[in-house]
């Protein structure tokens, strides 16, 4: 047993002992990483990932995913899309873009280098987005909103001349003119790096028409041959895939 003095003691030393404090526990921030000089990162709201690469820029993380603001040539913002609009959805937004690539370039043959930025001025107003935003806000959009897009475009497309001929081939009937003809038969020959004039060219024509010059076909054979070499065309593809 112990002595008493020895007790008193043990008792007198832990009284006098202050009580180690309890750890407070913290939530972790999202995951965050920075690489570079003179950087700042916040998290906001929900955020899955934060990264920073190079120097001097300023990321906030919100509930669009994440916001970057890059400093060193002038102020650059790119806003990471929020889920379910059509800039989340790669394919969707591809279509969008290839909808104004097609408008444009048919655009462009009749009013120049400045159809684009017609096209896409027009397309703000059409569409009410102030004259300080970029045409891309549309990718933080819904993507209930791309078939509305979608169909503005197409209509618009329709209205060219490339998309009015199109619009006419599909009705019954319908015979495109020999300028057409020459137009589509030269533009398909070009997937082949062939020209008209080439000898492959006049030996193939030779053999299906019995003739090697364009002279001696109707309208009707040429229409023919001009198919003929979207059959080969296509074959070339098939072939390589």
């Amino acid at each position: 047993m112990e002595d008493e003095k020895i007790v008193k003691l043990r008792q007198a030393l832990e009284a006098a002992t202050p009580a180690k404090p309890k750890a407070t526990r913290r939530k972790a921030d999202p995951s965050q990483t920075i690489e570079g000089e003179q950087n700042i990162q916040a998290a906001g709201g929900k955020v899955v990932r934060q990264s920073i690469k190079g120097n001097g820029n300023v990321q906030i993380g919100g509930g669009a995913g994440g916001i970057t603001i890059r400093t060193t040539k002038g102020p650059k913002i790119e806003i990471t899309p929020a889920p379910d609009s059509i800039g989340a959805n790669g394919l969707l937004k591809e279509q969008i873009k290839e909808s104004f690539g097609k408008l444009g370039t048919e655009r462009e043959k009749r009013f120049g280098k400045s159809a684009y930025q017609t096209l896409y001025a027009t397309f703000k107003k059409d569409f009410h987005i102030p004259k300080e935003l970029p045409w891309t806000i549309i990718w933080d959009w819904p993507e209930s909103r791309s078939p509305e897009i979608l169909q503005y475009l197409e209509g618009k497309y329709d209205n060219t001349i490339a998309g009015k001929v199109e619009k006419a081939a599909k009705k019954p009937g319908y015979q495109h003119t020999r300028g057409q003809l020459f137009a589509r038969e030269k533009e398909l020959l070009d997937h082949l790096s062939l020209k008209p004039s080439s000898p492959e060219v006049k030996d193939e024509m030779r053999r299906v028409f019995g003739t090697d010059t364009h002279k001696n076909l109707d309208p009707r054979q040429h229409a023919n041959w001009v198919a003929h070499i979207e059959r080969w065309v296509d074959r070339m593809y098939e072939a390589e895939n």
